[in-house]
């Protein structure tokens, strides 16, 4: 480079720092006038959103909550109203496991009482394990 643009290209270049500082200084003022206007809680600025409003929001939020407690409600119900039906199945399975043993017991204690006439007799077969 030519020593005579050095002094030209140093200033140029002294602008620019200057200029991003400037830049700069202007981003951190509207931060800070961002940050101090949102902390006061008084907001002109108008917000561009066609969302539901917050009433709204929480009023949708507190339906969706009733609704999920009313359905859980309902399952814990039905749940219960299950486990009774198997407790009940289980106790009517052991009471009819317990009444075919005492027909069987009943139906051995005749046949020994008659001797036997069933038609089949003892067995006179080898035992097996000769």
């Amino acid at each position: 480079m030519d020593a005579k643009f050095m002094p030209d290209a140093e200033q140029k270049a002294e602008e620019e720092r200057a200029a991003h500082a400037a830049f700069d200084a202007e981003q951190e003022r509207r931060r800070e006038a961002a940050a101090a206007e949102n902390a006061s809680g008084d907001s002109d600025f108008e917000w561009d959103y066609d969302g539901p409003d917050p009433k709204e929001k929480a009023a949708k939020q507190r339906a969706l909550v009733e609704s999920f407690e009313t359905l859980k409600k309902a399952e814990d119900a039905a749940n219960e109203a299950l486990r009774q039906r198997l407790l009940e199945d289980a106790a009517a399975q052991r009471a009819l496991a317990a009444a075919q043993r005492m027909e069987r017991r009943a139906a051995e204690k005749l046949r020994r009482r008659e001797g036997g006439n069933d038609g089949v007799g003892p067995s006179t077969a080898p035992r097996g394990d000769n």
